[in-house]
């Protein structure tokens, strides 16, 4: 069986505020299933995100979650390109 190489802007892990899960406990999400308030993060502001190549980025509140959605995937990441996507939303950019 072919392994699917993950692309680089595959969104790992994301802060989700109230999510019912230990920060420390590994938890899927349903991308169909994705409330608009997940890009609120924990303190309101915007939300935290981890890319497939080490990459941290703080997005704005305001990021769309259609826009934010597209990196769920493999598929999606490979398709979209983060700087285009989501770089006007990011507060803060640490790594690649």
């Amino acid at each position: 069986m072919k392994r699917k190489e993950i692309a680089p802007d595959t969104i790992l892990a994301i802060e989700i505020a109230r999510s019912g899960v230990r920060w420390a406990e590994p938890g899927d999400l349903d991308i169909e299933h994705i409330p608009e308030s997940i890009t609120h993060g924990v303190e309101g502001r915007g939300v935290h995100v981890i890319f497939a190549d080490g990459a941290v980025w703080f997005l704005r509140a305001d990021v769309p979650l259609d826009e934010l959605k597209k990196f769920f995937t493999i598929e999606g990441a490979k398709r979209y390109h983060r700087e285009q996507a989501l770089r006007p939303y990011a507060l803060w950019v640490s790594g690649h």
